[in-house]
């Protein structure tokens, strides 16, 4: 019941809590600068040139896809018979929903137009960082700002490496490392790299958030 009610509780936090504003406002703040200043295409024609980057950072799309369908399931199915696990199903499974619809939500209203297409021939030309579809759903939901990759793999991996007991130190390792490969990964793939920040930081609020609900509903019990 409480993964229910914390919901949208949670998911007007994100915008409206102290910590969470703060950290949307640095987001915006850092695409700002990024795209101003001319770093966001600087960094894609480093990566156009340099294809090794591409081929490291690539896995990070297929693995930011799949990883938050398969712990929050394993989690929950490990605890029909580790009751202790729950927990970490429900802020698992929390953290991955809020993740993909708050990103989803934001793309629709930024519409921001993704980088060239990394397996193509590079082709110099101007500056498309700077181009935005500001409105409802004038680019779908697949294209725009923050990533919806780095949203959810920070908002998963973060939030479990919180709730992770410290003693079990090499899986909330794991959780970070996930977190900021996929992060990184995109921002060189899929992305432009101020996309993956702001994915990052609106993951971290996610997570902060969703952690705090569940461990503060444990104690009360």
């Amino acid at each position: 019941m409480r993964f229910y009610t914390s919901f949208f509780r949670n998911l007007l936090g994100v915008f409206i809590g102290s910590t969470s504003t703060l950290l949307l406002f640095i987001a915006i703040l850092a695409t700002s600068l990024m795209v101003f200043s001319g770093a966001d295409w600087f960094l894609y024609e480093i990566t156009k040139t340099h294809t090794w980057i591409v081929s490291i950072s690539f896995p990070a799309v297929i693995i930011g896809g799949l990883i938050p369908l398969i712990v929050p399931i394993s989690l929950y199915i490990s605890s029909l018979y580790k009751r202790k696990l729950l927990p970490l199903a429900h802020i698992s499974t929390q953290a991955v929903i809020l993740g993909m619809f708050i990103s989803s939500l934001l793309k629709a209203l930024t519409g921001r137009t993704p980088p060239p297409h990394l397996f193509q021939d590079l082709i110099i030309g101007n500056d498309v960082t700077r181009e935005w579809a500001f409105g409802w759903l004038n680019a779908g939901i697949f294209d725009g700002w923050p990533s919806g990759h780095a949203t959810v793999a920070c908002a998963l991996g973060i939030s479990l490496f919180l709730a992770i007991p410290k003693r079990f130190k090499m899986y909330r390792a794991l959780a970070l490392i996930y977190a900021m490969y996929v992060s990184i990964g995109v921002g060189f793939t899929i992305h432009w790299f101020s996309d993956a920040i702001a994915g990052a930081l609106l993951g971290f609020s996610i997570a902060f958030i969703t952690y705090h609900t569940f461990t503060k509903y444990s104690k009360s019990k």
